[in-house]
């Protein structure tokens, strides 16, 4: 059975893998895309927490992506997109 404590290193040394940049690159395009199409929804869910510090701090971070999403129409494009997928089957 292979040794698996040093795989990492062979993958390493035989050049598998991504980089640490094109993987940061990745990451930080999936959270803003992720941002741009649910900022709106998140908001809505944010102003539905119980009043206090922790609601205010998150609406806080949140209204600056939820802005973002309504002014790019990307908010629009996930509400059609979500109408498309739970459309009732007609009787």
């Amino acid at each position: 059975m292979k040794d698996l404590s040093n795989i990492g290193a062979e993958r390493h040394a035989a050049g598998c893998g991504q980089s640490i940049k094109r993987t940061a690159v990745a990451l930080f395009c999936f959270y803003l895309f992720a941002g741009l199409f649910n900022g709106v929804a998140l908001q809505k869910d944010i102003e539905l927490m119980p009043y206090g510090a922790k609601r205010d701090l998150c609406l806080a971070l949140i209204r600056p992506v939820a802005w973002l999403s309504e002014q790019t129409h990307a908010a629009d494009l996930r509400a059609g997109l979500e109408r498309l997928i739970h459309k009732e089957p007609k009787k």
